[in-house]
């Protein structure tokens, strides 16, 4: 959920113009023909806010050189003025720091030069560049003394621009009621100076308040008001906000069709501007609120459209919420595994999220615990310093006041004297003695309970971090546990996918053959299938089909399944026999299983399909080709060449805007010591480490080399080649070789 909050009191404008020389040499023509420093200063000043919209690279020059100027000139107006412009340059830059520090001398100079209106703007800058690198607390401060000066002198205009941005600072602290305090001030200053476009900010700003505190009809009467006034002034980009808060509080109410119809609105407009943030979020809306209406196919139509977005612009919080619409939708949709897929995706993302959030957080603790720590070892160094003064004032007081009565009684009584004297003395040492055994007491106490104080703090902080690296710790055996579950399902599901594909005894019976299959991931997206035996018209009929459908792992797995399912239907329960009208009936098939006329959905498969036909009588084979995206290969003894069979260059499903495709059967002569190729684009499409694909013409070349080998020979052969080819780099795909040749059993 995105709010928009209105909080800094200037505008950044970027654009890609470049200057022409005619423009630089007037420029410099008139700083040459000043009077005085002073006068460059106001030139260069003038010039930087001029081209800041035209190229901020040169605008930044100009008020670096303005700034240097400034500095060697008495303190004045102009002097303060240019070092803002050049903080407010490095605002615009994100060089936050530097901000901070030019903007802290232009408050040194303000108050030198004694213009109160120039102070308050000073420390209002400050303020600003301070809530920027998220110092909240130091930021408060300064908008706060800005405050007080702008009321002193009654400047409206800046008593709006603080009270806002100090009630944004109580928005950052959830201290909503102090928020809507400020935001309330600010709301008057703007109306007191008739300032329209400050008053649309302040209605939003307000209207976000009353939906925090759950005061909705409030909430939307202050919407209205700044959405009226943002479209009066022509801000189409401020009503989108506006109107996206609207539906926020539609959909808080629970509205949600009403909702619906707002974030429609405000997306509109953000695609016409095209801003990408904002259009993610506002598709990431529309999918919660379809997802609270059941409204499934709407909600992961608008999620998916929204996830390569988010990525793009690296909004983690947004791909987070996005997972969730996703996998809700999913369930829904009783698409239970990509739901669990997309679940267990939010699920990390937001643990990774929290994670980094925790490890911030218990950063700054341990930072506060170290200074404050420190500030009250100074604290008691600077006490002992000033009783370590007291005593010795004490001790010269006393020494003088001696001398003092010494020579008055010295002169009277001097035997006496002498004798009081020394026991005075004596009796002196003992009570400074005393006096200090009973100081050094206090000292140790006090020290000691400085240490227990320190203990019990560090004692507390080892606490927190000990639980919270438990918390982690179980959070990591959770996701441990899942991705073990995860894993066994998808062990699980290669059995059953293994168990699905003909079993090379069934094959050996109609064709000697090796079969190399290596999927990318445990399961595969692609897949081979025969059907059984078939009696027609004297014939023996069998269809040999290898596919690779769209993906791979398990998301192609679920589709591999689909497909077999789909042959079994077309060839057993149908009767269709012939290549292509298998590839007719099956793109018709998966169009209808994947709904793809209504979703959109563009997955499907490439596959080759081989008819033999066998005379009853004779023994005799004939053979039929038909190919979607995939071309047929074989080895022919007699020509002693490999040999290709094209096939057609559309593939089976995908959504195209039609739902017939037209195919053509391949009557192929092919004897029976020739050797019959079948294959995926994996092996073809691999590539090395130069990321060189292998291609078609290097495997047929490769298939030469290797024919008049044994068939197991071959598949060791094709499988070092594999190898070979991808070095160190991923298998890019799943890959599957099949060679058939018509047994000697047959």
């Amino acid at each position: 959920m995105k709010l928009a909050v209105i909080f800094i009191s200037f505008v950044m404008l970027f654009s890609q113009t470049t200057f022409g020389q005619t423009k630089t040499d007037s420029i410099d023509a008139e700083i040459r023909n000043a009077k005085n420093d002073t006068t460059k200063v106001r030139i260069l000043t003038e010039f930087s806010v001029k081209y800041r919209k035209v190229n901020l690279d040169t605008a930044f020059g100009y008020a670096h050189q303005a700034k240097i100027l400034a500095l060697k000139i008495k303190p004045s107006k102009i002097q303060t003025e240019a070092l803002l412009n050049f903080g407010k340059f490095h605002l615009f830059k994100g060089q936050y720091d530097s901000s901070a520090l030019a903007y802290e001398i232009a408050y040194e100079k303000a108050v030198e030069f004694g213009d109160k209106k120039l102070i308050g703007l000073a420390l209002h800058s400050i303020g600003n560049a301070n809530l920027y690198l998220q110092k909240n607390e130091e930021a408060l401060d300064f908008y706060i003394k800005a405050l007080k000066i702008r009321e002193s002198i009654n400047d409206t205009t800046g008593i709006a621009a603080s009270t806002n941005n100090i009630g944004t600072i109580y928005w950052n602290l959830s201290n909503y009621d102090k928020a809507l305090e400020y935001y309330q001030k600010s709301l008057d200053a703007e109306l007191k100076s008739n300032n329209e476009a400050g008053i649309a900010s302040s209605y939003n700003n307000v209207g976000l308040i009353y939906w925090k505190k759950n005061e909705y009809d409030k909430a939307l009467d202050f919407f209205w008001k700044s959405m009226a006034l943002k479209e009066k002034l022509g801000d189409n980009v401020g009503a989108a906000t506006t109107i996206n808060n609207i539906a926020i509080i539609h959909r808080s109410r629970g509205d949600y069709r009403k909702a619906i119809s707002e974030f429609r609105k405000s997306l509109k407009i953000y695609e016409e501007v095209e801003r990408q943030s904002d259009i993610a979020n506002g598709l990431n809306n529309l999918a919660s609120c379809y997802n609270k209406l059941n409204m499934a196919d709407s909600a992961f139509y608008c999620a998916s459209k929204a996830l390569p977005i988010i990525k793009e612009i690296g909004s983690l919080m947004l791909e987070k919420d996005c997972y969730s619409y996703m996998a809700v939708a999913l369930f829904d949709k009783k698409r239970y595994k990509e739901a669990y897929d997309y679940l267990y995706k939010y699920t990390v993302l937001k643990d990774s999220i929290f994670d980094e959030q925790s490890s911030k957080q218990i950063a700054e603790a341990e930072t506060k615990f170290e200074s404050e720590k420190k500030q009250k070892e100074i604290e008691i160094q600077n006490l002992k310093l000033k009783e370590n003064d007291t005593e010795i004032s004490f001790r010269k007081r006393i020494n003088i006041l001696m001398f003092v009565i010494f020579g008055i009684i010295a002169l009277f009584l001097a035997f006496v004297l002498k004798l009081l004297h020394d026991r005075k003395k004596a009796n002196q040492a003992l009570s400074m003695k005393n006096a200090e055994i009973f100081q050094q007491k206090e000292e140790i106490e006090t020290q000691a309970n400085n240490l227990q104080e320190a203990n019990d703090q560090i004692s507390m902080a080892n606490s927190l971090l000990t639980e919270q690296k438990e918390e982690i710790s179980k959070k990591n055996k959770t996701i441990t546990l899942a991705s073990e579950q995860i894993k066994a399902g998808i062990r699980y599901a290669y059995t059953i996918q293994q168990a699905l594909l003909p079993f090379s005894d069934r094959i050996s019976k109609i064709f000697d053959h090796f079969i190399l299959y290596r999927p990318k991931d445990i399961v595969s997206g692609d897949f081979y299938w025969m059907s059984n035996q078939i009696i027609a018209e004297q014939q023996k009929l069998c269809v040999f089909a290898v596919s690779d459908c769209t993906g791979h792992g398990v998301p192609g797995a679920f589709l591999s399944l689909t497909g077999m399912h789909l042959l079994d239907k077309i060839v057993h329960e149908n009767h269709i026999t012939s290549p292509s009208e298998i590839l007719i009936k099956l793109n018709e098939y998966v169009g209808l299983v994947l709904n793809q006329s209504e979703t959109k959905n563009r997955d499907g498969m490439d596959i080759s399909v081989i008819t033999m036909a066998e005379d009853v009588k004779t023994g005799k084979r004939t053979y039929i080709f038909e190919g979607a995206k995939r071309n047929l290969v074989y080895f022919s003894a007699s020509k002693n060449e490999v040999l290709t069979v094209k096939g057609s260059r559309k593939s089976i499903g995908g959504f195209s805007g039609r739902n017939t495709y037209e195919f053509e059967d391949k009557h192929v002569e092919i004897e029976d010591s020739d050797t019959i190729y079948l294959y995926t684009d994996g092996i073809t499409d691999q590539c090395d480490v130069d990321r060189k694909r292998f291609g078609s013409e290097h495997f047929k070349q490769f298939i030469s080399e290797i024919v008049h080998f044994d068939f197991e020979v071959q598949k060791q052969k094709l499988n070092a080649l594999v190898d070979d080819i991808r070095g160190e780099t991923e298998q890019r795909d799943d890959i599957t070789i099949i060679a058939l040749k018509k047994s000697e059993q047959s």
